[in-house]
């Protein structure tokens, strides 16, 4: 069976001596792999098409046992006048990465691919802030479901000055419902404050912030322990 569909390349593995593996979202189909049959060969009219960080049209084959992609438009290529140094290229990976490991295969979400793609043209421009990814990564949370609880202590319901991020409740809780040895992080109210201004965005948008430094990182840190604490 042969469709048409269009979807941002996540990322690119060799198979076999003149074939690649193909990662992508796709707005039709979810997040899904192929296999692009020839496409390292110089002749190919898949060569040069089917590189990470670009939206692409395709024409796509469903197989048996291999799905492969069979003609190859770009539409968009985010990276194309990119001179933003090796940070782009990280923010990127880690970005890409996420969606690999955890959205659900077969989830064919608007927000999500929206999502990403926002990301992508932003991320690329020259003078992107740092703030993109954590912004981006408590942003995907949300769309795939496992987003944290930061309106009020998730023990108490009430709203207090200082808080803690309980890992194990999944949301902040208060000084007053903190737990003896549990997982539970400290963090600034300016940390509570910018992630409760991300989690409130709607769908797909990516809104960014002036943050501090210090604040970017705290995000990033306590996505990056919060999402291993739960996965």
């Amino acid at each position: 069976m042969t469709i048409n569909i269009t979807g941002l390349i996540l990322k690119k593995e060799n198979f076999r001596e003149a074939d690649s593996k193909i990662f992508l979202l796709t707005k039709e189909l979810g997040l899904i792999d192929a296999m692009a049959v020839g496409a390292k060969k110089s002749r190919s009219r898949l060569a040069g098409q089917l590189e990470p960080w670009r939206e692409v049209r395709l024409m796509f084959i469903k197989g048996n046992r291999l799905d492969k992609i069979g003609q190859a438009v770009l539409r968009d290529n985010f990276k194309i006048f990119a001179d933003t140094g090796w940070e782009s290229f990280w923010r990127a990976q880690i970005a890409v990465n996420l969606i690999l490991k955890k959205a659900p295969r077969g989830l064919c979400e608007k927000n999500l691919y929206d999502l990403v793609k926002n990301f992508l043209r932003l991320n690329f421009k020259q003078g992107c802030p740092s703030q993109i990814l954590p912004i981006f990564e408590w942003r995907a949370a949300v769309i795939l479901g496992f987003a944290p609880q930061v309106d009020c202590c998730v023990v108490c319901q009430k709203k207090r000055e200082t808080y803690f991020f309980a890992l194990e409740k999944g949301g902040i809780i208060c000084s007053n419902c903190v737990e003896k040895n549990a997982r539970q992080v400290k963090i600034d109210g300016l940390t509570i404050k910018s992630l409760r201004f991300i989690l409130n965005q709607a769908g797909g948008e990516l809104k960014l912030a002036n943050m501090p430094l210090n604040t970017i990182k705290e995000l990033h840190q306590l996505f990056e322990k919060f999402l291993s604490f739960h996965f």
